[in-house]
C-alpha cells in the first residue's frame, strides 16, 4: 500500500480487527461517524486530541495509527 494511504489503512484496519464498524468507533470515541469516515478516507486530518483519543480507544500508539514515512514526508519539504 502506498505511503499516502498507510495511516488511513491502519485506522480502518485496527477498527476492523476489533469487529467494529465506523458507527461503533464513533460511539466509543464520541466523534461523529462522518468524522471517522472522513479520517479513514483521508479527507480529514485528526487533531492531536482526536488522534490521542483514537489511539487510546484502539489500544495502540498515535505513531502506530498516523505515522507517515520519512520518504513520503520529504516530498513536501
Amino acid at each position: 500500500m502506498a505511503d499516502e494511504n498507510s495511516s488511513r489503512w491502519r485506522l480502518a484496519h485496527e477498527r476492523v480487527l476489533r469487529g467494529w464498524g465506523q458507527s461503533e468507533l464513533s460511539r466509543r470515541s464520541g466523534l461523529p461517524r462522518s468524522s471517522v469516515q472522513a479520517i479513514e478516507s483521508g479527507r480529514l486530518t485528526p487533531s492531536v486530541d482526536t488522534a490521542i483519543r483514537l489511539a487510546k480507544i484502539l489500544e495502540c500508539s498515535v505513531e502506530e495509527l498516523f505515522w507517515v514515512s520519512f520518504r513520503f514526508a520529504t516530498k513536501f519539504v
